[in-house]
């Protein structure tokens, strides 16, 4: 007579693999949280900036001689701050760094290294 054979499956990759899609789906949900939908005109870039940092609850450092007399274009969509500050920042060679929890220092671009 012949014997049957059970095979047992291991339901652990499954259960690893649920595991891993809750937790990327809670990262997206976390990262679209992030994102503001932001509607700013044309304008001089100090007004972007506190408008910016109002409308995310962020804290933005800046000195007003760096941003005096800087234009910033308009910025309309759902952003994260860093996607708005992209924007904006690029357009005037300055850039940011993290400098706590939500604090953003902005700062200028730093000039390239020449090549000889």
């Amino acid at each position: 007579m012949a014997r049957k054979r059970h095979t047992t499956f291991s339901r652990q990759p499954n259960r690893q693999l649920a595991m891993l899609a809750l937790a990327l789906a809670a990262s997206i949900d976390a990262s679209a949280a992030d994102a503001a939908s932001i509607d700013l005109p044309a304008q001089p870039l100090g007004i972007t900036l506190d408008s910016l940092a109002k409308s995310t609850n962020t804290k933005l450092v800046y000195a007003d001689s760096m941003v005096q007399n800087l234009q910033a274009g308009p910025v309309k969509g759902n952003y994260t701050v860093q996607q708005a500050l992209d924007k904006v920042l690029g357009q005037n060679d300055l850039q940011y760094e993290q400098v706590g929890d939500g604090v953003i220092a902005v700062k200028k671009t730093p000039p390239k290294a020449k090549s000889d």
